[in-house]
């Protein structure tokens, strides 16, 4: 039985069901959104050969994943398939939204594995639009250094939805907006500690203290990180410019950029994309 009204929106790579022959740890596949109201729909299983990752970014809904316990999954949580699983959903909230990915080739799914995540993470926070609007548009270029791109893209994804899900406590809640709140606006270079705890309405001494109590590390420490996780990601798998990646991250000093690079890799920037694409 399908979706009624069901909606889907689908990118894919020209030959989704032929593996490129580039080498790649896996290969980015396609790239969606699905729209469902009221009912149930039941996906293959044994010809299904890609990890699929899927983000809830409205309503709910009920998922069994080879015929196992049902599941809810609410606007903020992340579910994911393995190549041959079966998958029945059951939107109970609509309209149901789900923005997903694929990837496959033969190590997709031991390379999902390794992160030893549940099947269902909750409370994974708002879905990273950014990233998977530039999934799309790798797909569309389909290029080695295009798919090199998205491996990080769904590197960056899956570092994502491994964050904090527990809202049980004020304490949780707080690291959750802030995690997101980094995530939102890290490319924007005015944005500083100070401004992150004003906009979460909090005294930045009481983000510091609980952020170094609950993760081990300052807002500051975790705000830079991200940007040079993203500065890296985008030196491995892009061709822009050095002082382009810069600013995309909130670090528009070239100079300042170079030595936290070096600080980070031991190589200026220039030199670890040379090594990263050798």
């Amino acid at each position: 039985m399908m979706l009624r009204d069901l909606k889907n929106r689908i990118i894919s790579r020209p030959n989704p069901y032929t593996l490129p022959e580039w080498k790649l740890p896996f290969f980015p596949r396609s790239c969606g959104e699905t729209t469902s109201i009221l009912d149930t729909e039941i996906h293959g299983g044994g010809e299904k050969t890609f990890v699929q990752i899927n983000w809830c970014t409205s309503g709910c809904g009920q998922v069994s994943i080879d015929g196992g316990d049902e599941f809810t999954v609410r606007t903020g949580d992340v579910f994911y398939s393995l190549p041959g699983n079966s998958r029945k959903n059951a939107g109970t909230e609509a309209p149901w939204k789900l923005r997903w990915l694929t990837f496959d080739g033969p190590c997709a799914a031991d390379f999902i594995r390794s992160y030893d995540y549940p099947i269902h993470l909750k409370n994974a926070g708002r879905c990273p639009e950014e990233l998977f609007q530039e999934f799309e548009r790798g797909l569309k270029e389909n290029s080695l250094i295009s798919l090199r791109r998205l491996v990080g893209i769904i590197t960056e994804i899956l570092s994502l939805i491994g964050g904090i899900h527990d809202d049980s406590t004020p304490e949780a809640r707080l690291i959750r907006c802030f995690i997101e709140t980094v995530r939102d606006h890290y490319m924007q270079s005015q944005v500083n500690v100070n401004i992150i705890a004003e906009m979460l309405g909090v005294h930045r001494s009481t983000l510091s203290r609980i952020l170094t109590e609950k993760m081990n590390t300052s807002p500051g420490r975790y705000l830079l990180q991200v940007r040079i996780q993203r500065a890296l990601s985008l030196l491995r798998n892009t061709d822009l410019p050095v002082h382009v990646i810069s600013r995309k991250v909130g670090l528009p000093d070239p100079a300042h950029f170079a030595r936290l690079i070096h600080s980070a890799t031991g190589m200026s920037p220039g030199a670890f994309r040379r090594a990263a694409v050798s």
